[in-house]
């Protein structure tokens, strides 16, 4: 593999692994501020009779609570594969030989050494590699 494109792979799964790490805590950040909104929508400058109310504490509940330890360990999983992600790309950059045999050795052992890796440069490519061809269907089609 070149280094070039060991580089573009990096990047594209420190991207994806961003983009990940980003919608498990925008999702925090919405369940927080949705539980508020209920809260003060409930309580909070209701001139109103109390009718249905959704929610009497602004927190979230225990249950959501033990969840969110979990997505805590998720994230600091994450956040960690990005890190060893962004550590390898600098080894690869700064032309440190071993890594690069250790990365040929183990991607060799499932794709040939002429592959692309254009799944991962270009995901929404249908057929994005040249062992790649499309499902023959039936000429009465």
């Amino acid at each position: 593999m070149k280094t070039e494109t060991a580089v573009e792979l990096i990047d594209a799964l420190i991207q994806a692994i961003s983009v990940e790490i980003n919608s498990i805590k925008a999702r925090v950040v919405s369940d927080i501020v949705m539980q508020v909104g209920i809260y003060a929508h409930d309580h909070l400058g209701a001139k109103r009779m109390a009718f249905g109310v959704l929610s009497d504490i602004p927190t979230l509940d225990e249950e959501y609570l033990e969840e969110a330890e979990q997505i805590e360990a998720v994230l600091l999983d994450r956040e960690q594969r990005r890190n060893a992600l962004k550590h390898l790309k600098h080894l690869i950059q700064t032309g440190n030989p071993e890594v690069m045999q250790i990365l040929q050795q183990e991607l060799s052992r499932f794709f040939s050494e002429d592959e692309t890796y254009q799944f991962l440069l270009e995901p929404e490519v249908e057929y994005p590699n040249e062992h790649s061809k499309p499902y023959p269907y039936p000429k009465d089609r």
